[in-house]
């Protein structure tokens, strides 16, 4: 049966879990990597030279060094012997094929760090232990990736949506579920901050339109598709610009807020009013170059006339 589960890589511990174990039982293996299949153990021959099997017992690495010869010529024990042996090489047949098939499941150098157990259980276990400060790690990664994954920094609202929805399967995968109040709450705390968007906020939250995900992402794209059109958007228009560049205004988080186009009459900066200007300092230069520019402008008019 071919191999057809995720592999195992640095980042990949739970997904692989779940896929690895469920190909390991589809192929009978599962006793094999939880412990359930006991190592089976050889008849004993009791001083009357009678024999007594003894209860299968948890594998112990003294186990592998029986002597395979009868220990005695009764009938019965030979019987019981061979067929011991015979569920001895089933046993270490599958034992071997559970332990490759786990090292199959991995990527090249988690093979490497892994190469040296040959027992499935100590295998699956080690592997365990190793990966669960990793696997914690991803979860907080992935958390922070969902609490600042915001509208803006995607063209459309169904990518943002889609992103948003991929980054809770991996926090699923990692045992972490967020449930849809937490959910519409990441909706709806990282939309743009900007008066058009705010206003949509509190038209939802007061009209109890946002009272499912299903819904908020009704009205989200009701909402988009009616910017497009007042902005004379296309479908498949980016609705968000991203400025570069290395100042503080270097991304255009403002959107379409009057701060952003407003002039300070203090400096003539924009993206600040007087009442805020820390550049007093320029005022006068700014006024006198205010001056010279209307006294320009003025002979310019007379001279025309």
């Amino acid at each position: 049966m071919s191999t057809t589960a995720t592999k195992l890589n640095e980042h990949n511990y739970r997904q692989w879990a779940i896929e690895a174990k469920a190909l390991l039982r589809a192929q009978g293996l599962g006793k094999y990597v939880n412990g359930e299949m006991r190592v089976p153990r050889p008849p004993i021959v009791a001083t009357s030279d009678a024999y007594s099997a003894t209860t299968p017992t948890a594998r112990d690495p003294r186990d592998t060094d029986y002597n395979f010869l009868p220990e005695s010529t009764d009938t019965s024990y030979l019987n019981h012997f061979y067929h011991f042996l015979r569920d001895w090489e089933r046993w270490q047949m599958n034992n071997d094929k559970a332990c490759g098939q786990l090292t199959a499941l991995m990527e090249s150098m988690i093979q490497i760090r892994y190469g040296d157990l040959t027992e499935p259980k100590q295998l699956w276990d080690t592997i365990k232990t190793d990966f669960k400060e990793v696997f914690k790690l991803d979860g907080r990664y992935e958390m922070a990736k969902l609490t600042s994954c915001q509208l803006e920094s995607y063209p459309s609202v169904t990518e943002w949506i889609s992103a948003q929805d991929k980054i809770i399967n991996d926090l699923a995968v990692c045992d972490i579920m967020i449930e849809d109040s937490w959910r519409k709450f990441y909706i709806m705390s990282n939309l743009p901050n900007t008066e058009e968007w705010r206003t949509f906020a509190s038209t939802l939250e007061l009209t109890k339109k946002a009272d499912t995900v299903a819904s908020i992402v009704t009205h989200l794209l009701s909402f988009e598709a009616r910017l497009r059109r007042a902005r004379g958007l296309a479908p498949d228009a980016a609705l968000f610009v991203t400025k570069k560049g290395r100042g503080r205004y270097s991304k255009d988080k403002m959107g379409d807020d009057w701060k952003s186009q407003a002039r300070c009459h203090g400096c003539g900066v924009k993206r600040h009013i007087k009442a805020k200007c820390r550049s007093k300092h320029k005022w006068a230069s700014y006024e006198k170059s205010k001056s010279d520019a209307n006294l320009a402008s003025t002979a310019s008019t007379s001279t025309a006339e």
